[in-house]
């Protein structure tokens, strides 16, 4: 397996992963929020774009004989209390790993590789998303050692 940096040739490839997620997270949770219908590839191109050419985001990738079956979207945003001492953090946009890859460690490697790109940025803490019934997601990022440290509700209105 080889783990890089997403260039802007790799774009294609990461949106259609990135839609395979958003699909799975629709297709899951039957929430109404969710609810993008078909969601053509090149939808998922402009922001997959600007998350590879962005200063303070990147996209790793994990390929195995040239073609990509993971990757990981890192990016640095505001963290949510102003007060705080930490007003960057860093923050896990997406994680995903193709099905028939699971399970073999690969976004443990991803992971990983988000400690230097955030540390050379000067952060300190990563957080990540998920939703509350994905036990999938829930297991995978405590196994990495991410723990709950708020919880954020959302109301129809």
């Amino acid at each position: 397996m080889i783990y890089r940096k997403a260039e802007l040739a790799d774009a294609v490839e990461a949106a259609r992963m990135y839609r395979a997620l958003a699909l799975h997270i629709r297709d899951s949770s039957g929430d109404p929020y969710w609810g993008f219908g078909d969601l053509p590839v090149e939808v998922a191109i402009e922001p997959i774009t600007g998350y590879i050419q962005g200063a303070e985001s990147c996209i790793y990738l994990a390929e195995e004989n040239g073609k990509p079956v993971g990757m990981i979207i890192l990016e640095v945003i505001p963290c949510h209390m102003p007060l705080s001492p930490y007003p960057r953090v860093g923050y896990i946009a997406a994680g995903y790993v193709k099905e028939e890859y699971r399970r073999r460690g690969i976004m443990k490697e991803l992971e990983k590789r988000s400690h230097d790109f955030f540390r050379e940025l000067g952060i300190e803490y990563v957080e990540v998303n998920y939703l509350p019934d994905n036990a999938g997601a829930k297991e995978n990022w405590n196994a990495l050692g991410y723990r709950c440290f708020r919880e954020q509700a959302r109301k129809r209105i």
